[in-house]
């Protein structure tokens, strides 16, 4: 059964000038809302149906809206609920900074908040597919104490396996803490202000980790108190990352028109970052579409494009994966495809796991058609 997808393969080290790679502002998409005027997102595939799930802070509690995009085109997000999942805060009165991060390498989502002068962190002692999260524990791994309003963006900079820490602190800005345990036992090195060339500027603390010009390393991107965006390109290496002087509001970014918290996350599953922002005040989100193109350098990048139906049947997970894949759909056939375009990995399945432990860690795309459906979806092998 021939698989009607089109695969353009573009390798470049240049700079290419693509158009817009952003859309315009639009605030509050697909059903989301916030409780309160300071909302503080993150995303994180929580129920294990392979999409971003919002998890965001707000005065003393959390808010849990579902995405409902679960495989089809039709991106809504349901709720909110308060308080999901077991979760109870420490302080009723602090404004909670999450971060969503599988720190402990079990296959299920932890989480962290930044609350006042510390870090708490609430792990998963539920499933993947199913979360519990266990009652918040002050400063764990060696976390430092040190500041007021901690804003935490976790990610591997070093390459070493393991998720080190960027934290956003109210008076000092962006500091950096090394990961120097494991991926299963972290443990965190001291806070270093101004990290691997990091330039601060006096108005930026809000953190966040993605690769940006998809050249395989993390880049830095700081929403500020006026409403900007800063960009950090990291021109160093996967071991020895280093940052560039910031750019605002690139890639034809536009303001938000107040402080804002932003997220890069792939919101509705089309293989890029797309960047969400918690407007401080206005209570609302900002979010710009990845529409790709514009002024980005870019090393090899697959641009899967395909007529796709709902995909109304097609359920797979958990993403990120390590060494299954669960692909629900009835039977079909499938391909494994890298960001190079190289197929890693061609077979049929029937409601099965995918062996997919074989594959080197990095970002993929499962192409798949059966006989009512077909589409691409981005997956992570971690």
């Amino acid at each position: 059964m021939r698989l009607f997808v089109t695969l353009f393969i573009v390798i470049s080290h240049s700079i290419l000038s693509l158009g817009q790679p952003f859309s315009e502002k639009t605030n509050d998409p697909f059903g989301l809302s916030s409780f309160g005027a300071y909302p503080q997102p993150a995303f994180g595939d929580l129920d294990g149906d392979g999409d971003e799930d919002l998890l965001a802070g707000g005065f003393g509690f959390f808010q849990y809206q579902e995405n409902g995009l679960n495989g089809g085109e039709e991106l809504s997000f349901e709720g909110p609920d308060v308080n999901p999942f077991g979760l109870s805060p420490n302080d009723e009165f602090a404004i909670l900074h999450p971060a969503l991060v599988d720190i402990d390498a079990d296959g299920d989502l932890d989480l962290f908040s930044g609350e006042d002068t510390y870090i708490a962190f609430y792990e998963n002692i539920g499933t993947a597919t199913e979360p519990q999260f266990d009652a918040p524990v002050r400063s764990p791994f060696g976390l430092q104490e040190a500041g007021v309003s901690y804003y935490p963006a976790f990610g591997d900079i070093d390459n070493d396996g393991d998720l080190d820490l960027f934290v956003g602190e109210f008076l000092t800005g962006v500091q950096w803490a090394e990961n120097t345990g494991t991926a299963t036992a972290p443990q965190f090195a001291p806070l270093i202000a101004q990290p691997m060339g990091f330039q601060p500027m006096t108005s930026g603390f809000f953190p966040d980790l993605g690769d940006w010009d998809q050249d395989g390393d993390l880049d830095l991107i700081v929403g500020e108190d006026n409403g900007n965006f800063l960009y950090y390109e990291n021109t160093g290496t996967d071991e020895q990352a280093e940052f560039s002087s910031p750019v605002q509001n690139p890639f034809e970014l536009s303001g938000a028109g107040s402080m804002v918290n932003p997220v890069s996350v792939d919101i509705d599953g089309d293989g890029d970052l797309d960047l969400v922002g918690g407007v401080q005040g206005a209570g609302s989100y900002a979010f710009y579409e990845n529409e790709g193109g514009g002024s980005v350098p870019v090393d090899p990048v697959v641009i899967a494009s395909l007529t796709s139906q709902k995909n109304e049947a097609f359920v797979f997970g958990p993403n990120p994966c390590q060494g299954q894949l669960w692909v629900k759909g009835g039977e079909m056939n499938f391909e494994v495809v890298a960001l190079t375009g190289e197929q890693m990995l061609k077979g049929k399945v029937n409601n099965q796991w995918i062996d997919v432990q074989s594959l080197p860690s990095g970002v993929y795309f499962l192409i798949f058609e059966s006989e009512k459906d077909k589409g691409v979806r981005r997956f992570v092998k971690e």
